[in-house]
């Protein structure tokens, strides 16, 4: 049995389910050939995977790359049926980086619409159209949505729609991010959207991964985080802990403010060139954590390294 070929099993959210039931949930949830979704790299044979009825948080500094992030997971996993809500990035916007990341084209992901615009002046321009062409083919089931400010509701009623018209429907919804929802404006706000993202993926048996801002605290309250320290789940976020399954976090080693010293901040020139030499080394690096699973227990606190490459804008396991 397929994802797609589930039964619905949604009793009332106060009907008292006996252990029977429960059992015969779990055996019919274990029968289903992808009840969980990976990200393609490592941290799953790790940690497990997001599954059915699970809510996933990404946490991260502004500008870390939480938007790479998941679009890379959609370039790993391109067979999952897959929602993004998106208050920030246009569908075409990610078509335009999905489609460098998916297919090794001499075009890099910078260029595209450069190329575009030049048309067939420019001899990458047949094998860029023939990328994006071939997108509907190996996204068969993607979907994008970019409104103002959805409730929860919202999300239920995209995802009808997409049922409606196409006959599958979406069993993975990324949202990006949590506090461009309707009720996200202070921390009682956030509590109750991210208490109903987890509602939502219980209820419709759905894999949802959103995305959310940390705050600039270090851990421990005192050190600034400009994204270059581990996330914790004292990281300064406004509050969801509580309701997430999962909790991810990344963060860059490069984003470090000693990096931004200029040469005539240092005494010593050869310290100067030492520090350029060991953020060259580090550069485009991000490090993918797990730290908090609550389906298998199994923690990634050290996380994995992840590369960036700018010509492709894939995260490559390092």
């Amino acid at each position: 049995m397929s994802v797609l070929e589930q039964p619905v099993f949604k009793p009332g959210v106060l009907s008292p389910i006996g252990i029977g039931l429960a059992a015969a949930d779990l055996r019919l949830n274990a029968s289903i050939d992808h009840a969980r979704f990976g990200t393609g790299w490592s941290v799953d044979d790790r940690c497990g995977s997001v599954g059915l009825g699970e809510l996933a948080l990404m946490w991260a500094r502004s500008s870390a790359g939480k938007s790479t992030w998941y679009l890379n997971v959609i370039r790993n996993t391109p067979e999952v049926p897959t929602l993004v809500v998106n208050m920030e990035m246009t569908p075409r916007r990610q078509v335009e980086w999905l489609v460098s990341m998916t297919y090794d084209m001499e075009v890099a992901g910078r260029e595209i619409e450069e190329v575009l615009r030049w048309g067939s002046d420019d001899p990458r321009f047949s094998e860029l159209v023939a990328g994006l062409d071939q997108l509907q083919e190996t996204y068969q089931h993607l979907h994008f949505v970019n409104p103002s400010r959805p409730a929860i509701a919202d999300i239920s009623v995209m995802l009808n729609d997409i049922e409606d018209s196409t006959g599958v429907r979406p069993v993975r919804v990324f949202v990006d991010h949590v506090g461009l929802l309707a009720d996200a404006m202070d921390y009682r706000g956030y509590d109750k959207t991210i208490s109903e993202l987890h509602s939502l993926a219980q209820h419709d048996n759905l894999s949802v991964i959103a995305l959310q801002q940390v705050g600039r605290g270090g851990g421990d309250g005192n050190v600034r985080n400009d994204g270059h320290m581990p996330i914790t789940l004292s990281s300064g976020v406004f509050t969801g802990e509580q309701h997430a399954d999962w909790i991810f976090g990344l963060y860059r080693p490069d984003r470090n403010p000693k990096y931004k010293k200029d040469r005539y901040s240092f005494s010593n020139p050869e310290d100067y060139w030492k520090m350029r030499s060991e953020h060259d080394g580090i550069r485009g690096q991000s490090i993918l954590q797990l730290v908090k699973n609550r389906p298998f227990g199994e923690l990634l606190e050290d996380g994995i390294t992840l590369r960036f490459d700018p010509h492709t804008r894939r995260l490559e396991e390092f």
